[in-house]
C-alpha cells in the first residue's frame, strides 16, 4: 500500500465511525425523548428526533 492508499483508508475508518456515533446519538435522544440542537445557515435549531 502506498501513502495514498493508507490515508483514504484511514478516512473511510473515520467517517464510518461518525456515521455509528450519529447514529447512536439519534437513538439515545429518541429513548430520552430530547431535543437535538443543530446549527444551519448560522442559526441555532432545536429539532424532534
Amino acid at each position: 500500500m502506498n501513502n495514498t492508499e493508507i490515508k483514504i483508508e484511514r478516512r473511510n475508518k473515520i467517517v464510518e465511525g461518525l456515521k455509528i456515533a450519529y447514529k447512536r446519538l439519534i437513538e439515545e435522544k429518541r429513548k430520552n425523548n430530547r431535543m437535538i440542537v443543530i446549527s444551519r445557515n448560522g442559526e441555532i435549531i432545536e429539532i424532534k428526533p
